[in-house]
């Protein structure tokens, strides 16, 4: 039986990716990962598959294993912050003040950051609240600052699925069609009215394209 490894965005834990493994564990060995727990690896452990959701796409992409033969990028980037060659990310300035505003007020800074990820669908937050992992959370937004992954993604030998949100405001979509267009080997497809959490708001489709991805 193939190997598929699951890796959460940054402040979800492994009860955001508990319905994956649900759905696959019939078909694959599976092994959830919170990002808390991957960013401290020095690398990832051997798999045939990756699922990585936002933060937990760019650890994968950064840690791959060298076996992995297909990986699967949910509102995703090579690069959160914007670079003077990169336009597509997020200010610097803005990583610095969320770090801030942690110490000040951690659950504020959670429930903006869910308002803004799950627009323009409704957040119900006492469900949201259910997945949350609080851990590593400055660590994870000084990844997000500092990697830039674009090298390595035009090295990656393993297929790539991408799948993104059109009205996605914590990762543009034009990130995506940037990992597309520079990936070897890769698909992207784009939900129209969605954004970044396709994974939970498109649960459904994209368990339908990951199967058949895997095939």
């Amino acid at each position: 039986m193939k190997s598929l490894m699951i890796i959460s965005g940054w402040a979800h834990g492994i009860k955001s990716i508990e319905p994956f493994k649900t759905r696959f564990s019939d078909k694959f060995v599976v092994t959830l990962i919170p990002a808390s727990e991957a960013l401290h690896m020095s690398k990832l452990p051997t798999t045939d598959y990756i699922v990585g959701i936002s933060l937990g796409g760019m650890i994968a992409i950064d840690k791959l294993p060298v076996d992995c033969q297909k990986l699967v990028l949910i509102s995703t980037t090579a690069c959160f912050c914007k670079k003077d060659d990169y336009p597509f990310g997020t200010s610097l300035r803005i990583i610095s003040k969320m770090e801030e505003r942690l110490t000040e007020n951690e659950n504020q800074v959670l429930e903006d950051f869910f308002n803004n990820a799950h627009s323009p669908q409704i957040l119900k937050m006492s469900k949201q609240k259910k997945t949350m992992n609080n851990d590593g959370l400055k660590d994870g937004l000084a990844f997000m600052a500092k990697k830039d992954l674009r090298e390595k993604v035009k090295l990656i030998n393993a297929s790539a699925l991408i799948l993104h949100g059109r009205l996605d405001q914590i990762v543009p979509f034009a990130s995506a069609e940037w990992l597309h267009n520079n990936f070897k080997k890769s698909d992207l497809f784009c939900f129209e009215k969605m954004g970044h959490m396709v994974s939970v708001h498109a649960f459904e489709k994209i368990i339908r394209m990951i199967d058949d991805f895997l095939e």
